[in-house]
C-alpha cells in the first residue's frame, strides 16, 4: 500500500468509531426515561378549627407561614406541607 491509502484507512476507521459512538449516545439519551410534569400544591391548615386547604405553590411559601384567612373561622391558616404532584399525560 502506497502512503494515500493507509491515511485514508485510517481516517475511514476513525470516522466509522466516531459514528458507532454518537449512535450508542443517542439510542442512550432516547433509553432514558423522561422526567414526569408536576404542579407544586401546599397544605393550609387553620389554627383555630383545624380546616384544611389546598392551594398552588408560590414564590416565598414555607411551611409554618400563616397564609391567608380561614373561611370557616375567619382565623388564620398556617402552611403545614409543601409538595409535588405528578401531572398525568393523555395517551
Amino acid at each position: 500500500m502506497n502512503g494515500f491509502n493507509d491515511y485514508t484507512f485510517i481516517i475511514v476507521l476513525v470516522t466509522l468509531a466516531v459514528l458507532a459512538v454518537l449512535l450508542q449516545t443517542y439510542l442512550e439519551i432516547k433509553k432514558r426515561p423522561k422526567e414526569p410534569k408536576t404542579i407544586t400544591r401546599t397544605l393550609l391548615k387553620c389554627i383555630k378549627c383545624n380546616y384544611r386547604e389546598e392551594a398552588n405553590y408560590e414564590v416565598g411559601d414555607f411551611i409554618g407561614l400563616l397564609k391567608k384567612k380561614c373561611s370557616k373561622c375567619g382565623q388564620p391558616m398556617k402552611i403545614i406541607a409543601i409538595y409535588s404532584i405528578e401531572i398525568k399525560e393523555k395517551a
